[in-house]
């Protein structure tokens, strides 16, 4: 990034000035629309390519802060919560595409009836499910077994109310 701000050369670039007017226009239009845009780049991008947008911000000013800058620890807290964000974020994303999966297969090879219709429900609702309730609430009966977080337990627990 520094290469990049040391190499670059304003005059290098030519600008078209139609096309920067054009732009600002359509931007500016854009902010009354959305007034919560603050730049162009921030609607160009999924919001959850921000968050590693946003983490891998943090990892840069992390790395160049001085460990005696009064600001380095709070740099180094926020660079540490926007990793555990990006990982919960990526953990959801792949519990719930285990569910679709699981939910696809059991549709493909007519398991559903072999199930009972509590565990159906489960499937679906796991399948459909967003946001980190994937990951804290879905627990798959497979055979006896319990999936949970990559591990299988073999425990007779109770299926929360939730789920009905």
């Amino acid at each position: 990034m520094k290469t990049y701000i040391l190499n670059f050369s304003v005059d290098a670039s030519t600008k078209n000035t139609e096309i920067q007017t054009f732009s600002v226009l359509g931007f500016k239009n854009l902010q009354s629309e959305r007034p919560n845009i603050l730049t162009l780049n921030d609607e160009l991008i999924k919001p959850v390519q921000r968050l590693v947008k946003l983490k891998q911000l943090f990892e840069l000013l992390k790395d160049v802060t001085p460990i005696n800058h009064p600001d380095c620890l709070a740099t180094t807290q926020m660079f540490n919560n926007f990793d555990q964000l990006a990982y919960e974020v990526n953990e959801v994303k792949r519990w719930k595409e285990i569910c679709a999966s699981v939910s696809e297969e059991t549709r493909k090879y007519s398991l559903f009836q072999l199930v009972d219709k509590s565990t159906k429900r489960i499937i679906a609702k796991a399948a459909r499910s967003s946001g980190s309730e994937a990951t804290r609430k879905v627990r798959l009966p497979l055979s006896g077994c319990f999936l949970y977080s990559q591990t299988v337990f073999n425990i007779k627990t109770k299926i929360p109310n939730e789920f009905y």
